[in-house]
Order: structure tokens, then C-alpha cells, then sequence
């Protein structure tokens, strides 16, 4: 059953490296979609851990990112893989970022959010992911894309830790952002600035509003 799959899956990827001799297992049920994509992720991101080059991951992921939309959430393969992403990390932004992003425009915002989520934990040295992520706000209308909590908690995360062309991405957007996403940014970046990149510091201190 799928659910033992899954946890078959995750205890696997805890053991990492040593547990080499059950790639093979690992790749079958990565491909198998009779199990669902909950447990497709779970195999694809334990291959992850074991072995970081390995050829199937990429395609898994992406075939599961870009799949339609479900009606059940809690079923939804692609709240599962960009899960799995988040705790991938930057090393997976390269083939991650782009199916991430196209889940913004998904109706459901338990995707929306799931997505952001997963580009500020793996987009730290992403342009593409670190601009998309700071201007949601001005992209949104009469619906958030995403809460406005996982916003302030998502720019805390990319405060503290973007770098090289993140962080330079960052600093840009916050220089050139609307009036009120940038008092948002500040109130935010309160809490994160003493990990902050030098360029991000900048960037917010030449905008900064004086304290109340």
C-alpha cells in the first residue's frame, strides 16, 4: 500500500549514502503510478538522498509538478514533491525553480502555497525564484496567491540566507518595488538583518523608514 511505500521511502532516505543497494527497488517505484504520486515523490526524493546525480530524479519531479490539478489536496503529488523539494534544498533550484513557478497559477492556493514555500527554501542563489517571490504581493488582486503569513515567513527565510545572484536579485527588487510592498519588505527584514547579505542590507537600508 502506498503509505507503507512512502515510509519505506522516507526511512531510506535517512539512512542516505549506505543505503545504495536499494536504488534499484527505489527506481521501480518511482516509475510505478499505480501506487500514486505521494509515493512516487517519496521514492524519487529517497534516490535524492542516497545518490545526488542520479538520472531519474529530475524527470520524476518534473512529470509530478506539471501534472493537472487534483480536487483533494491532501492527494495532490505536486504538494508532495515541492515538500520534498523544500527539504532538497538550493542544490535542486537549477531543474526545480521553473515547475515551481508555474504552480502560481494553480486555482488551488494549498498548491500556491506549497510552491512558494519550496522556491524560498531552495532559491536562495536564484534570480528567477528570488524575484518571482518578492513581487507576489504586487501580482495579487482580489486573492492572495499565497497567505499573507507563509509571505513574511518565506521573505524571512530569503533574508537570511540568499546569496551571489539571489541576493543580488533581491537587492533589486527591493530597490525598484511599489511604496507598499517595499514597508512590507522592511517590517520584515527587522527580524532577518543580522544574517542578511551585505548587498540586501544595502539595498534595504537606502529605502529604510524611520522607526515609529
Amino acid at each position: 500500500a502506498w503509505p507503507i511505500r512512502i515510509s519505506a521511502a522516507d526511512a531510506l532516505a535517512r539512512i542516505g549514502p549506505p543505503a545504495a543497494a536499494a536504488i534499484p527497488a527505489l527506481e521501480q517505484a518511482a516509475n510505478d503510478e499505480m501506487f500514486g504520486d505521494q509515493a512516487r515523490v517519496a521514492a524519487a526524493s529517497a534516490i535524492w538522498w542516497i545518490d545526488r546525480s542520479h538520472p531519474l530524479v529530475e524527470p520524476t519531479f518534473r512529470s509530478i509538478l506539471t501534472k493537472d490539478s487534483v480536487l483533494q489536496p491532501w492527494m495532490d503529488g505536486r504538494v508532495a514533491a515541492a515538500n520534498a523539494l523544500s527539504r532538497m534544498g538550493p542544490q535542486v533550484a537549477g531543474w526545480a525553480v521553473e515547475p515551481l513557478l508555474q504552480l502560481f497559477d494553480d486555482e488551488n492556493q494549498h498548491t500556491r502555497t506549497a510552491a512558494f514555500n519550496a522556491l524560498c527554501w531552495i532559491g536562495s542563489e536564484s534570480p528567477q525564484a528570488v524575484e518571482a517571490v518578492v513581487r507576489l504581493p504586487e501580482r495579487q488582486e482580489d486573492d492572495d496567491i499565497v497567505p499573507a503569513y507563509d509571505f513574511e515567513q518565506g521573505m524571512l527565510i530569503l533574508f537570511r540566507t540568499a546569496r551571489g545572484p539571489g541576493a543580488e536579485a533581491l537587492a533589486a527588487a527591493i530597490t525598484d518595488g511599489e511604496a507598499e510592498l517595499i514597508q512590507r519588505l522592511i517590517l520584515i527584514f527587522r527580524n532577518a538583518s543580522p544574517s542578511s547579505d551585505p548587498l540586501v542590507k544595502e539595498a534595504m537600508s537606502a529605502v529604510s523608514l524611520p522607526d515609529p
